[in-house]
């Protein structure tokens, strides 16, 4: 499994590409090395894509997730961009969930242009953490 997280400050917007294997243990690490970095902006907007990455959930997990993420999370916008049916089912649950849980708003989308578009993301570079 391997993330690449890119911050864009300008568009504020902080990307992750996922590719491989994704479990809650990984994902929760990954989303604590995220919180603890010195520059963490609970303000940026999120893009999880999910294109290759290879969801490995139960709607337990989910549940727990977004128990986890609600405290960190504050009025921004994540899109996760998800192909995969099983990913795009279990995000879409992550999305009703946190729904009832944040300020924030999610949405999950099957194309990454449409993903950066509700975002209000253009092309721009962004640079990499």
């Amino acid at each position: 499994m391997a993330v690449s997280t890119h911050v864009d400050r300008k568009a504020k917007l902080r990307k992750h590409t996922v590719s491989g294997s994704l479990t809650l243990p990984v994902l929760q690490g990954i989303l604590r090395d995220v919180y603890a970095h010195p520059d963490y902006d609970p303000t940026l907007n999120v893009l999880w894509d999910l294109r290759d990455a290879v969801v490995e959930f139960s709607s337990e997990d989910v549940r727990q997730l977004t128990d986890a993420v609600g405290s960190y999370w504050q009025g921004a916008r994540a899109a996760i961009v998800a192909t995969n049916e099983f990913a795009f089912g279990m995000a879409r649950m992550y999305e009703m969930v946190m729904s009832e849980k944040s300020s924030g708003d999610v949405m999950v989308f099957r194309s990454l242009a449409e993903a950066e578009q509700w975002l209000g993301v253009d092309e721009s570079p962004t640079e990499q953490r």
